[in-house]
């Protein structure tokens, strides 16, 4: 019967054994060989490892110098090896110093050298494999045999000690799994997907695992990215490629219709998300409302395009029809697109009259210069027709036109003479003053309030008041004088007696209006006496006759009335 022998290579004490296992068909036996490590080759040892898909980790030692071979095979299986590789301290492992060179040959063999000074060499045996003998020599075949079933099983051939052979493989199965781990993370997909946030910054990764650039349509919604580093943009962006400016949210989203931002209001297209600008209609909400270049809602009187509109204090709607501002003491009209009106308006088959310059509402006795006629508009604004009583007077106004036709036997008549004697008899007595008396009692006086006592000594009714520049106005057309110049920038042909106003309707109080009249019949260059400021308040220097042409030059040449006694 044949009888089949293993090796196994053990230390018994400070001597290496090795022992030889025969098993037969009905027993087994066991020889034991000592050997020592005096015995052993100090210079160099190899060790071969075999590795077989069919049978177990072998180890096979031979001695190059001694003539007698002893093949030792050394079993061990995967979790020997792992618990040999925890028995090995760090401490052990950082005093190897390992040099690895890697090389194929073959069945990829692999050679472990270590010198005197315990330093391990694995390089790939180039070379034939050959089997180092230790002990007795068992027969040739054996050893063959042992040799050819290493060759068969991807020999690797070490050349070390005994104990820096378990140190270096552990060693290299732990460099081995700490590659195979990182290439194992390296291999990992990209783990981020969706929006991300990251130092402050928000960024959206595709399904690819890529960070997005420019517009992205999310989830159906809009969304802005840097082109550059790909950051989620927020609050008011151009898209200059569109042509449009449009405002993301905190969370990234584009907005439409009305949104209120920092306490404004903005208007973003529906669809495209633009922002409006201009005159915008909230169907809504019923009303027209205005967003200037910067998006935001207007309120209050606003002139845009040369025009005066009006927006609503609180909704900034569109206001139309007459509205009264009250800040100017005044009340104007807007038409149906929102502009204010100007002149002669007939509104709901009623005639109006608004100030030029202003737009306020007229209200009395008005002079038309470009339809010689003057006429009579009451307190709502509308004007009159047929017979009226004004300040206490009777007068007839046309059915059809409105002209007013004086009454004079009802009224008290105005001498024009008598009116410029007075302030003939005024001169060097009077002493200019806006804050006394206005009209001489107190040895003051000022041009508005000189006129109205001239007059009404001179036979005009009784006025109300000392009147300024601006109830003037009203003062003459009740006495019978009519407006016969509105500014005309061709001058006039002047009449002893005109009464002439300077200063636009609305700004004339103060020092913005002045009042006197024409004092002699020389049409090419009248004269002009009134209360003024020409001395610099001198005393009893108030009273001026000067030369209409240069006083009105001395004054730039200010807007101006005519009112003509009828």
């Amino acid at each position: 019967m044949e009888a089949k022998r293993r090796f196994k290579l053990f230390k018994n004490g400070k001597s290496w054994c090795v022992g030889a296992a025969t098993i037969a068909a009905l027993g087994a036996s066991a020889i034991v060989h000592p050997a020592f490590a005096d015995d052993v080759n100090h210079d160099t040892q190899t060790m071969t490892v075999g590795i077989s898909d069919k049978q177990p980790d072998e180890t096979t030692m031979h001695h190059d110098d001694s003539k007698q071979t002893t093949p030792v095979v050394a079993q061990q299986n995967t979790t020997d090896s792992v618990s040999t590789a925890d028995s090995v301290s760090t401490v052990d492992n950082q005093q190897t110093s390992s040099d690895v060179k890697m090389a194929t040959k073959n069945d990829q063999n692999v050679a472990v050298t270590v010198d005197k000074q315990d330093t391990t060499n694995i390089e790939q045996s180039a070379h034939d494999e050959k089997v180092v003998q230790i002990g007795a020599s068992d027969t040739k075949a054996q050893d063959t045999k042992a040799q050819n079933n290493v060759s068969d099983n991807q020999t690797t051939t070490t050349s070390i000690d005994v104990k820096s052979v378990q140190e270096t493989s552990v060693h290299i199965e732990r460099s081995v799994a700490t590659s195979a781990a990182q290439r194992a993370v390296q291999q990992q997909p990209v783990q981020n997907r969706g929006f991300v946030t990251n130092q402050n910054k928000t960024y959206y990764y595709n399904d690819q695992g890529q960070v997005t650039y420019g517009q992205q349509k999310i989830n159906q919604n809009w969304y802005l990215f840097n082109a550059t580093d790909g950051a989620m943009q927020v609050g008011f962006q151009n898209i200059p490629e569109q042509k449009k400016t449009v405002y993301y949210a905190t969370d990234g989203q584009m907005q439409y219709g009305q949104q209120r931002i920092q306490s404004k209001w903005y208007l973003f297209d529906k669809r495209t998300g633009a922002m409006k600008t201009g005159f915008q209609i909230i169907p809504e909400q019923q009303k027209t409302v205005y967003y200037a270049s910067n998006g935001q809602m207007q309120y209050g009187q606003q002139r845009i395009q040369k025009n005066w509109y009006l927006f609503n204090a609180q909704t900034g709607a569109m206001k139309t029809g007459f509205q009264n501002i009250t800040n100017q003491q005044k009340t104007v009209y807007y038409a149906t697109d929102g502009r204010m009106q100007y002149g002669q308006q007939r509104i709901n088959r009623h005639w109006y009259l608004f100030q030029k310059q202003t737009g306020a509402m007229q209200t009395g006795i008005q002079y038309i210069p470009e339809q010689h006629k003057t006429v009579y508009y009451a307190t709502d604004g509308q004007m009159q027709y047929g017979q009226q009583v004004i300040a206490n007077v009777w007068y007839q106004s046309n059915k059809i036109t409105g002209a007013l036709i004086y009454a004079p036997n009802q009224a008290h008549k105005v001498d024009i003479v008598k009116t410029v004697e007075w302030f003939e008899a005024n001169k060097n007595k009077l002493t200019y003053s806006m804050y006394g008396s206005r009209n001489g009692t107190d040895g003051t006086a000022d041009c508005s309030g000189s006129v109205t006592e001239a007059l009404y000594e001179a036979g005009a009714t009784q006025p109300d008041y000392l009147y300024s520049t601006e109830g003037l106005h009203r003062y003459l057309l009740a006495n019978g004088f009519k407006l016969v110049v509105d500014n005309d920038q061709n001058g006039w042909h002047s009449n002893y007696g005109d009464v002439v106003i300077w200063g636009q309707k609305g700004y004339s109080l103060g020092a913005g209006g002045h009042v006197g009249l024409i004092s002699s019949s020389d049409d090419d260059n009248p004269a002009f006496i009134s209360t003024c400021y020409y001395t610099g308040g001198q005393k009893n220097t108030a009273v001026q006759e000067l030369s209409y042409n240069d006083f009105v030059k001395r004054a730039n040449y200010p807007y101006y009335y005519v009112y003509r006694l009828a």
